[in-house]
């Protein structure tokens, strides 16, 4: 997939920082980030909030931003980069 490319993508901003060598640790962790079908309210973002919180609490060097931050974010970044 090539977020860019979406119709629904909006932009993406820095969060932290990552080893090199950690991401095969970091797929596991992610792979273990639930996934909300049936729910309108819920969305990529929602995943993504939980997905960083699962890195931090794993000890990766990232924010925890809460969904109303990430989107003000998001919003003032630019889509094509």
């Amino acid at each position: 997939v090539d977020p860019i490319r979406s119709a629904t993508y909006l932009s993406k901003v820095e969060v932290g920082t990552i080893p090199v060598g950690a991401y095969d640790a970091i797929v596991v962790l992610l792979k273990n980030v639930p996934i909300v079908k049936g729910n309108v309210l819920w969305n990529c973002q929602d995943w993504t909030i939980g997905s960083l919180a699962m890195l931090k609490e794993n000890g990766y060097n990232v924010q925890t931003p809460t969904k109303e931050e990430l989107t003000a974010k998001l919003a003032k970044s630019d889509r094509s980069t």
